[in-house]
């Protein structure tokens, strides 16, 4: 008759089997962690099962570099005789050579109307805007003013098409003012714009007037923003249409006809 054999013998074979691999685990156990610790003396990266994340530096995109044009083409201006004098011109054009940039200012925080105006010449290739407070903040600091408050953004009209707008106070030395701030981009066609309105007593209808006022100069061939200024001019805002008589002479505001000699635009 046969038995089933004593596994808790000592003198079985699973016993002496046991005897032989745990000391031998161990023994490997033993050599692994001296590899282990002398890869690591040598500086050798030991991966583990769980590694933590590797964490790469975050590039920021480089900033925009603008320069300014000390003699452009014509290719933006304001309604003739709309704002009072002077209207202050900048033109900045971006490294890229294409995408420009006109700056139409008048007035000034220490009372009265004060605006801003700008004109972009875009490309699918130019850079993409801020958020409305971000780049309005921006703009302002360099001046040397600051947002005190801002409303909740709204969608408006204008001739352009809708525009993100904004109630907010900007602050000088001489105090706050209250402003609507706005900007858009032309559904179809290079243009974007955006600016300010502050200092009178409906700053969003002056907005929408300011963002209609623009005019787009005939002397230069450009048909994509052209198209843009033509079908968009039965969309003027009937109270934007009319041109009070300016305070001064209207020197600046008209878009000037195209000089004979060669200019960078």
């Amino acid at each position: 008759m046969a038995f089933a054999p004593d596994l808790m013998s000592d003198k079985k074979p699973f016993a002496g089997a046991v005897r032989f691999v745990v000391p031998a685990l161990g023994a490997a156990l033993a050599v692994a962690g001296g590899i282990a610790a002398a890869w690591h003396l040598r500086g050798v990266h030991v991966p583990q099962r769980e590694a933590a994340a590797v964490e790469r530096p975050v590039r920021e995109a480089p900033q925009p570099v603008w320069s300014r044009v000390s003699d452009p083409e014509p290719l933006f201006g304001l309604a003739a005789g709309r704002y009072p004098q002077p209207v202050r011109h900048e033109v900045l054009r971006l490294s890229d050579g294409v995408t420009r940039m006109d700056v139409f200012t008048f007035g000034g925080l220490q009372g009265g109307p004060f605006a801003r105006l700008v004109l972009e010449r875009v490309t699918e290739a130019s850079p993409a805007e801020s958020g409305l407070f971000v780049s309005v903040a921006r703009t302002a600091a360099a001046e040397g003013h600051a947002i005190e408050r801002a409303s909740v953004p709204a969608m408006k009209e204008s001739r352009f098409g809708a525009m993100e707008t904004a109630e907010v106070r900007l602050v000088s030395e001489r105090g706050p003012v209250a402003c609507t701030v706005f900007r858009g981009t032309a559904a179809e066609g290079p243009l974007r714009w955006s600016g300010w309105a502050c200092g009178e007593a409906d700053t969003a209808s002056a907005a929408r007037c300011l963002v209609d006022a623009a005019r787009f100069s005939p002397e230069i061939h450009e048909p994509a923003m052209a198209r843009v200024f033509e079908e968009s001019e039965e969309r003027i805002a009937a109270p934007c249409r009319a041109e009070p008589a300016p305070a001064e002479p209207d020197v600046t505001a008209s878009v000037r006809p195209a000089a004979k000699k060669q200019r960078k635009h």
